[in-house]
């Protein structure tokens, strides 16, 4: 398993679990505005995600054009990539 998929199942799972969101209505290609998902709710899934994974996410970061696929990658990158000196 590869650390974007597993990344991606555990930012699923949160979102369907903290914020009610039908986990057969996320797909890879679905947008947090295709999913009603608003902007405060999506703050606080940022900050539910930098708790989880200990990465901090900006609001560029996640924003209701990004899918759950551009939120996964961006935190397994910073997962894997080594601390800025």
């Amino acid at each position: 398993m590869d650390v974007d998929d597993a990344v991606y199942r555990t930012a699923r799972t949160l979102l369907s679990e903290r914020f009610g969101v039908p986990v057969e209505e996320i797909r890879p290609d679905t947008t947090f505005e295709d999913l009603d998902v608003d902007s405060l709710a999506l703050a606080e899934f940022a900050f539910i995600l930098r708790d989880e994974f200990s990465v901090l996410l900006t609001t560029q970061d996640v924003s209701k054009r990004s899918t759950l696929t551009d939120v996964a990658r961006i935190l397994a990158k910073r997962l894997t990539s080594p601390p800025a000196p």
